[in-house]
């Protein structure tokens, strides 16, 4: 993996096992990624500690943000919050 300050937080969730579906969706596409934080977080929702939060590359974030409002969209039934925040 390269180094951490050539990827983006795009998606910030509160459990590991949204995450872990996000993640899957944006690799199966061809999308590199990582999770931080999953570990971290209690058996609650971890928003308030900040949240799990998924980064792409850089140069992946457009496609990166169209495949999450689709995701949001179709199976979540709710509008993209992605906010880029850099940890």
């Amino acid at each position: 993996m390269e180094a951490s300050e050539n990827f983006i937080t795009i998606k910030k969730l509160s459990f590991p096992s949204a995450a872990e579906f996000y993640k899957a969706r944006l690799e199966a596409s061809g999308i590199e990624c990582f999770i931080l934080n999953s570990t971290s977080v209690m058996p609650i929702d971890s928003a308030p500690m900040g949240g799990i939060l998924i980064k792409v590359k850089k140069e992946d974030k457009e496609m990166a943000i169209d495949i999450i409002k689709e995701l949001d969209k179709d199976y979540l039934n709710v509008e993209t919050s992605t906010e880029e925040a850099e940890s």
